[in-house]
């Protein structure tokens, strides 16, 4: 079963600003409170891990070398929630799935945006 799990980054109430995490044992914020303040945003725990390990969340950015290519390139995208799907996406530009053990987490859109320019 997948455990449930989330963080959260507020824009204004910390200094420096920072990711804070909630799970069913270990409660750093009070999860009912920031889903209603507009100054914090809340992802969940995909389930997955990337092939160091790593949890992955909604809004991490991942990357992985597309082999299918002739020329290998290193691409790199954005975690989202899918409605449409209803699931998480890890999709190649040409809709193939990218499997978690190929990708690798590298920051996240909030504290290092830069990183999809």
């Amino acid at each position: 079963m997948r455990e449930i799990k989330f963080r959260a980054f507020d824009f204004e109430g910390m200094d420096p600003l920072e990711m804070i995490y909630w799970n069913e044992k270990e409660q750093d914020f009070d999860l009912h409170f920031v889903l209603g303040n507009p100054d914090i945003v809340v992802m969940q725990f995909t389930g997955l891990k990337d092939k160091n390990g790593k949890e992955i969340y909604e809004g991490d950015v991942v990357q992985w070398i597309d082999s299918v290519h002739k020329n290998h390139p290193t691409i790199r995208d954005c975690v989202r929630w899918i409605d449409s799907y209803a699931a998480f996406n890890l999709f190649s530009d040409d809709n193939r799935p990218v499997y978690p053990k190929d990708v690798e987490v590298i920051g996240n859109i909030y504290e290092k945006p830069e990183l999809l320019k």
